[in-house]
C-alpha cells in the first residue's frame, strides 16, 4: 500500500499571479519539462491539491496544491515570434517560485 501524506500547507500562488519555474534538475524523473524551466508565466487558476508524480512514482502519494499557468510561447521559445500564442498546463507548487 502506497504511504499516502497530505500536504500540510496551503498552496502559495492565486490566479493572476506571476511565477517561474525552477531550473534545479531533479535526481528522478519530474513532469517539469527542460524547455519550461527558468520560465516565467501566470497563474489561470487554481486546481487543488493532487499527488505528485514524483513521488507518486516511488509508491508515496504526497498531495500538492497544483495550478493551471499560462506560458507565451514566445517566453518557451526565444526564436518564436509573439503572436499572441500560449502553451497552458498544470503545475505544482513545488515547480514554481514567484516571479
Amino acid at each position: 500500500t502506497p504511504l499516502v501524506h497530505d500536504g500540510e500547507t496551503p498552496g502559495r500562488f492565486a490566479p493572476g499571479d506571476a511565477v517561474v519555474t525552477r531550473r534545479d534538475v531533479p535526481a528522478m524523473h519530474s513532469r517539469l519539462a527542460r524547455y519550461m524551466r527558468g520560465r516565467r508565466g501566470v497563474v489561470e487558476s487554481v486546481i487543488g491539491p493532487q499527488p505528485l508524480p514524483e513521488l507518486a512514482a516511488s509508491g508515496t502519494v504526497f498531495r500538492e496544491e497544483t495550478y493551471v499557468v499560462r506560458f507565451r510561447m514566445s517566453d518557451l521559445w526565444p526564436e518564436a515570434e509573439d503572436t499572441g500564442d500560449s502553451l497552458v498546463t498544470d503545475m505544482w507548487d513545488s515547480y514554481l517560485e514567484p516571479a
